[in-house]
């Protein structure tokens, strides 16, 4: 089974290729990790791989992830923010 760190690189490599067969720099384009249903351990593993744009669609999830101060996190609510039904 592949690590969340070896899956974010893996990802990062594969955009960097896209965007150079686009002609773009990789450099110009940031990747947002969603977080949707990931635990506290998996989410440092992917800071510490890299990422750095954190994004959630439910603000009740993203609250406790956000107050964990994940060093280095940039976290943003993304797509339609979902509520309790």
């Amino acid at each position: 089974m592949s690590s969340v760190g070896e899956n974010w690189r893996d990802v990062v490599a594969r955009v960097a290729a896209a965007a150079e067969r686009a002609g773009r720099a990789p450099e110009e384009i940031r990747i947002c990790a969603v977080t949707k249903y990931s635990a506290l351990p998996a989410i440092r593993e992917a800071v510490a791989a890299g990422a750095r744009l954190l994004g959630e669609s439910r603000v009740q999830d993203a609250a406790p992830k956000i107050e964990a101060g994940v060093e280095g996190a940039e976290w943003h609510l993304i797509g339609h923010l979902q509520r309790n039904k």
